[in-house]
């Protein structure tokens, strides 16, 4: 997988033409995405479809991040059961006791 400073590194060693490329294909695979019926195509099934012209140069680096950035469950899949501590608490909260109540929305982030 490709962690983001490799992904970084990559980007930064890509002259204009190569990013003008990548622009161009990140662009057809978001199209591809939101214009068909199937709503939850992920960049991978698009890629593999070949609906989107993926220049041989760029596509190891492509299938790299869409590895990394697809991973995870998959639509109708359930996600792997943690506690969190509440905020402001010391009582620790189970993600699977919300299943079937309601919808539940993680944000993670970094207040560095």
């Amino acid at each position: 997988m490709v962690d983001k400073a490799e992904r970084d590194r990559v980007m930064g060693a890509m002259d204009q033409d190569q990013r003008s490329a990548w622009r161009g294909v990140i662009g057809e695979i978001r199209t591809v995405m939101t214009s068909g019926s199937d709503s939850w195509q992920t960049a991978k099934s698009v890629v593999e479809s070949g609906k989107v012209n993926v220049p041989e140069g760029l596509r190891v680096t492509l299938d790299a991040l869409i590895e990394r950035d697809e991973t995870g469950p998959k639509v109708g899949e359930s996600p792997f059961d943690f506690y969190l501590k509440r905020r402001g608490s010391t009582e620790r909260v189970q993600l699977s006791s919300f299943q079937g109540k309601r919808p539940v929305a993680l944000a993670f982030g970094s207040y560095t």
